[in-house]
């Protein structure tokens, strides 16, 4: 299988704007006259814990191959077994993000789903008419057995559409 990979995608260079202003503010307070020393650790950690989260957005991607699906988050990177998986879908991203681009596009996130927990991973936030996107779907639900007809699928799958 051909591996498809979503990386370098806009949408994670418009969040990583946000960590840049935070270290904007915190160097901000350090160059204010003499703040004392739990104003500059505070600050030191904003800048150290911001530069990490865009660095990670920056660089965040899901990776769709033979063995599974990879996913390389801002706090977390997973591999999910293609027998883990068990749904795929597209849903509009929450209001917070759709507030933030505003005008600009109008977001859709990836769910991915497993037995235990639900990612939503930052690389896969695009348009719904992506085209990258809709093969990447397109082939995960092939691999996990989503265009199969509901007869043939066992009762304990369940797959979500778009």
């Amino acid at each position: 299988m051909e591996r498809i990979v979503i990386a370098d995608r806009t949408m994670g260079r418009v969040l990583a704007v946000l960590p840049a202003i935070a270290v904007a503010v915190a160097v901000r307070l350090l160059t204010l006259a003499d703040p004392p020393l739990w104003v500059r650790v505070v600050a030191a950690g904003v800048v150290a814990v911001s530069c990490w989260i865009a660095y990670r957005l920056l660089t965040s991607q899901v990776v769709v191959g033979d063995h599974g699906v990879e996913v390389r988050g801002v706090l977390y990177d997973a591999e999910i077994p293609w027998a883990h998986l068990e749904s795929i879908d597209v849903k509009p991203s929450g209001v917070p993000l759709r507030a933030l681009v505003w005008g600009v596009m109008q977001p859709h996130t990836m769910r991915l789903r497993t037995g235990s927990r639900t990612l939503r991973p930052v690389a896969a936030i695009s348009h719904a008419d992506d085209e990258e996107l809709s093969r990447a779907i397109g082939a995960m639900r092939v691999r996990v057995g989503a265009w199969r007809v509901p007869a043939q699928r066992q009762s304990q799958e369940t797959v979500s559409s778009v």
